[in-house]
């Protein structure tokens, strides 16, 4: 019996008696298939979808005259000019913060970014000097922390100095040291 059909047999409820091809495998390899199945479905949709709007704008295009053609077209070039600036200005930012950030000592990664850059330059630079304070506040809190001791319990300061010396005089003078 060919393997295809073990598979067709297996979706319609019947049993196999193939060594090599479990109920399991079949049933764990077409839950694969329905998974991807749904992901090239989802991805197709959404490209019809796109379609469908790019087939309606040029419907729009087609009623419209020379005139509101180019003002129509004026106006997508200027959205999509917005766009790309927004891009270059958070590049921009991210840029600038990331430099700022490493000044003052901090690594930055997506999520400080994140945290920090905000629609202008002012306001990230502000955002930044927020962040580092916070951070050195943290870090000097937890630096006194660690720094604070308790005194030892058990001190020698209670012994007598010049009976530790002599002891080490005595010491020496055993093994000859002085």
């Amino acid at each position: 019996m060919p393997k295809d059909n073990i598979l067709d047999e297996n979706l319609n409820g019947e049993d196999t008696k193939d060594d090599d091809v479990s109920k399991e495998d079949v049933t764990v390899s077409v839950k694969e298939m329905q998974r991807r199945l749904a992901a090239e479905k989802s991805k197709y949709e959404k490209k019809l979808a796109d379609l469908h709007a790019e087939h309606e704008l040029e419907k729009q295009k087609a009623k419209m005259s020379k005139e509101e053609k180019k003002s129509f077209e004026l106006s997508q070039k200027e959205k999509e000019l917005e766009t790309y600036k927004a891009k270059v200005l958070k590049l921009t930012l991210s840029n600038k913060a990331t430099s700022v950030l490493s000044q003052k000592g901090i690594s930055a990664n997506e999520d400080i970014l994140s945290y920090v850059i905000k629609d202008d330059e002012d306001s990230t630079l502000e955002a930044i000097d927020n962040f580092a304070n916070l951070i050195d506040g943290l870090v000097n809190e937890k630096l006194k922390e660690s720094a604070r001791q308790t005194p030892p319990t058990d001190s020698r300061s209670n012994i007598d100095i010049d009976d530790e010396i002599g002891s080490k005089a005595e010491l020496a003078s055993k093994h000859r040291i002085i």
